[in-house]
């Protein structure tokens, strides 16, 4: 496993990593994912939406990280929020509605 990848999956074992957070920076605006949720903005303004039925192709087509990598490190989020919850240092979302 190449230096990058090592990094990032030990990325998601850390404490209060609890959710996927991609960024990229183009030359015409900005792509943001956080879970299943979608920002793309430019000059023209902003585009939102939930990406739930197509997350990993999205994830793919956007960023170019295979989906067996993105479904790697949401094992390793749910095992780390898991190890949190044990140790009793979960902090679930605090201000937000039961579903958060």
């Amino acid at each position: 496993m190449d230096e990058f990848l090592q990094h990032w999956y030990a990325s998601f074992y850390q404490g209060a990593m609890h959710g996927i957070c991609l960024t990229q920076v183009r030359d015409d605006g900005m792509v943001y994912i956080h879970d299943d949720y979608l920002q793309i903005a430019g000059l023209n303004g902003k585009r939102k939406q939930k990406i739930r039925d197509n997350y990993y192709q999205v994830i793919a087509d956007i960023f170019a990280i295979h989906p067996d990598l993105v479904e790697a490190a949401k094992t390793a989020i749910a095992q780390n929020m898991e190890m949190e919850k044990v140790r009793g240092i979960f902090r679930p979302k605090a201000g937000l509605g039961k579903d958060a």
